[in-house]
This record gives structure tokens, sequence and C-alpha cells, in this order.
């Protein structure tokens, strides 16, 4: 494979890994990606970055598989010569094929598909501190959430703009975005519920009953459904504030 190919061959890893949207949108992250590699020459590296900032994909998207066209195109937009104009075109009319658009458009959204066929298990934890100024109590609760999804629209709604950047985000991403989120959810509400009375202790051992409305309205928003929550919580004993000595 020539020099040519081999730049060609590492924008579509690049398309295959991140979409063709990115090689479109991200001309600079593109050409700091080819850069980083020693089996592209730098010089084209930097061809790529200048040709990509014409964006060929749409030129192709508006005007079909037509090379000559192309070719005139990035001559004219990139200043380039005759034969790296040439070149690129043929590269570009491959890249951005209708058959590999076709097999990038149908693999959109593929990691969210995934989380939404099967069970998954959203695993989170929570700490807080109550302090009534003489003392404090450390409290911990973790759970263990295992949910189906139940509509699979209000996911698509809430994935929309991460799937326009990353239309190949993975299902691990999907999880942890999602476990995350109640993450935050949980550790707002746990907080609430830990210094709700700033001179009666917390007894967090009750908080599961809590956490069930926590996962309930979490589940509703998101599409899902909570079929099992295992969790486990504690507290530490009541620890007074240590005072200075008088000498």
């Amino acid at each position: 494979m020539d020099e040519w190919g081999q730049l060609g061959a590492c924008l579509k890893a690049l398309a295959d890994e991140k979409g063709a949207g990115f090689l479109r949108r991200e001309a600079w992250a593109t050409y700091q990606e080819l850069a980083k590699r020693s089996d592209v020459d730098p010089g084209l590296a930097r061809l790529a970055l200048t040709t990509l900032l014409a964006d060929p994909g749409g030129w192709i998207e508006g005007h079909g598989a037509d090379a000559e066209g192309l070719e005139s195109y990035l001559e004219d937009e990139c200043f380039l010569s005759a034969r790296a104009a040439a070149r690129m075109a043929q590269m570009y009319s491959g890249l951005f094929s209708a058959e590999n658009m076709e097999t990038w458009n149908k693999r959109r959204g593929e990691g969210l598909r995934a989380f939404c066929s099967k069970p998954q298990e959203l695993c989170v934890e929570a700490c807080s501190v109550w302090d009534n100024g003489s003392g404090s109590i450390t409290c911990s609760f973790s759970a263990a959430v295992q949910v189906e999804v139940a509509d699979d629209s209000k996911l698509q709604r809430v994935f929309a703009s991460e799937l326009d950047r990353a239309p190949f985000i993975p299902e691990r991403e999907v999880r942890s975005t999602l476990q995350e989120l109640l993450q935050s959810e949980l550790q707002g509400d746990f907080d609430e519920y830990v210094n709700a009375e700033r001179y009666y202790e917390p007894y967090v051992y009750d908080y599961a009953e809590n956490f069930q409305y926590v996962v309930d309205g979490f589940c509703d928003m998101y599409g899902l459904k909570p079929m099992r929550i295992e969790s486990t919580c504690d507290q530490t004993d009541f620890e007074p504030d240590p005072y200075p000595l008088p000498w």
C-alpha cells in the first residue's frame, strides 16, 4: 500500500470508530490523530487537514460520485496541484462512497440498541456527613439497581446530541452515562436525608425506602423499568469534635 492508500486507510479507520461526521466536523482533531501515527506521511496529514476543511464529504453528498468534479473542486478550493487534487479526490470518493455511508448509517446507535436489548445493572454509592457543630456522623449508602428499557424513545432523546457527536457510542458508555446520572440523583437525595435535622442524628438504615422513590423517578424520566434493587448502608458512631486544651 502506498502512502496515499495508507492515508485513506487511516481516515477509514477513524470513521469506523467515530463516524463520518467526525471527519467532516473535526478537521483539526482528525489531523491530530493522523499526526500521532508513524505510518502517515506528515505532509499528507497536513494535506488531509487542508482538504477536510473544504468538506469533501459534503461535496460528495451533494454531487454524487463524480471524482473529476471533486478533483476540480479541491483544486480550486484548496489551491492544490492537479496531481494532488486527483489523488485526494480518488481517496475521498472511496472513503465517502455510498457503500461506506450506508454501513456507517446502519451502525448509528448500535451501542444504544445493544443497551436496550437486555437487562442492565447500575451500581451507585453515596457518602454524606451529618455535623451538628459539636460532632459528626459519617453515613454511606450503596446500591446495585437492575433495570430494563421500557421506552427506548426516551433514551433516544437523552442521547440525541451524543449520537450526533459519536454515533457509534458503545454500550458501556450508555450504561456509564446513566449510572452517573443516577449517582447524581442519589447523592443529592442522600445529602438531604442525612442532613434533614441539624440536632437529631440521622438513621440511614431506613434510607432504602427513600432510594426506591429516587429510582422510580429516575426510571420514569429515562424510560427504564426497575427490576431489582440490592442496597447496603452504614453510619459511624457520633464522633465529638476535638477541643484544644486550655494550656
